[in-house]
């Protein structure tokens, strides 16, 4: 078929056996031979296609792996949304860091839609709240940047951090040698028992948020010379 029905001079002839191909094998489910055709696939066009037919073909099976392997590999932007919007659905998908990061990708150039997405995930899924600091404190800047560019999504997961039990004890810090050689203990005494009178949640709160911060001047998110304001602008929103 592909001797006979393609063209050396025109390689859309070639692509659109070959996808054809692919979209036979993966209705049968034969993944390598779809894979092998889909890598011989020389146009952006009709490789988007394949990647798509793919993808759909495996959501209900291993809706990560179409995250990981076929979701950014569509040039495509309707057609990357489309399906991003489809793994969305998928609650694999959602509890799986390297899944969720790809879908953060897929969706920078729709903020709204990025931004949902995220605040879905804080919202209607508890377990995914992990995945998502996972991610933040990832070595990556750039993802974490595409985050901290959702400022209510960002400030949801904050309120929901903040509501939960704090898996520290702010006295136990005292018992730490390392900090009795970069402070004053006598005033390190202090500011924790002015911490711990606060009101439930405003200790985690703002722990989070300068945590947060910091970690992102550090690895060159925020620019150091706003660092505070950056700080101070995030705790008032939570007051309001």
């Amino acid at each position: 078929w592909i001797a006979h029905g393609t063209h050396p001079e025109v390689p859309t002839w070639r692509d659109r056996v070959l996808l054809a191909l692919i979209e036979v094998a993966s209705e049968a489910r034969h993944w390598d031979e779809s894979r092998r055709y889909l890598a011989n696939i020389a146009t952006h066009e009709l490789r988007d296609k394949a990647h798509m037919e793919i993808g759909q073909r495996l959501l209900d099976d291993e809706p990560v792996q179409v995250a990981l392997s076929h979701l950014l590999a569509i040039v495509d932007d309707d057609l990357q949304l489309e399906l991003g919007l489809q793994l969305i659905e998928r609650t694999e998908v959602l509890l799986n860091p390297a899944a969720v990061t790809q879908l953060i990708f897929a969706l920078q150039a729709h903020p709204h839609l990025l931004s949902e997405m995220l605040i879905q995930l804080i919202e209607h899924n508890p377990a995914s709240v992990e995945v998502l600091v996972e991610i933040l404190l990832d070595d990556d800047p750039y993802i974490a940047r595409l985050m901290v560019e959702q400022p209510e999504a960002i400030s949801k997961l904050s309120s929901v951090l903040a509501g939960t039990p704090m898996s520290f004890d702010l006295q136990a810090l005292l018992e730490d040698d390392i900090w009795a050689d970069f402070t004053k203990k006598r005033d390190l005494r202090t500011a924790i028992n002015a911490l711990e009178e606060w009101e439930d949640g405003l200790v985690s709160r703002e722990v989070i948020q300068r945590g947060l911060v910091r970690l992102f001047t550090h690895r060159g998110v925020v620019d150091g010379d706003e660092e505070e304001e950056l700080v101070d602008a995030l705790l008032a929103r939570n007051n309001e």
